[in-house]
């Protein structure tokens, strides 16, 4: 990705972490949710420096750079959410991607958002070949 593509896909962050603020809070009503841009950090060193190891006994693992991170704090326990964001058609790649990091570490959401849509490979596949369990990555 070069520098241009990187400065208009950063662009929608703030929109994208309001959405993320607001879709989770009225999921969890009761719970404290806070969002992160977490695009620039690796998510071990964002879990160290904010004080959630408590929560990720694996984190010192967790080497991967999502762009946008979403914690649901209720009781004992910490729950993450993962938006990928993209300023492209979303690609099987793209995809693929962000079930690699959801197979790690098990958030109970993940979204990948393009104000683009799919592409055409990833489109053919979810919509005429019906092949939606491509999208699960826990039971």
């Amino acid at each position: 990705m070069n520098d241009k593509d990187l400065k208009r896909e950063i662009a929608l962050y703030p929109s994208m972490l309001d959405w993320l603020q607001s879709y989770l809070e009225s999921k969890h009503p009761r719970a404290k949710i806070k969002t992160y841009d977490v695009h620039a950090v690796d998510l071990s060193d964002f879990i160290q420096r904010n004080g959630y190891t408590k929560f990720f006994p694996e984190y010192a693992t967790y080497k991967i750079r999502v762009d946008l991170l979403g914690m649901i704090l209720e009781k004992d326990e910490c729950h993450l959410v993962f938006v990928e964001v993209k300023d492209t058609p979303l690609s099987l790649i793209n995809l693929s991607q962000l079930l690699g990091y959801c197979k790690i570490l098990r958030p109970d959401f993940a979204f990948l958002i393009s104000p683009r849509g799919l592409s055409r490979p990833l489109s053919q596949l979810l919509i005429h070949f019906n092949r939606l369990d491509i999208l699960e990555f826990d039971k």
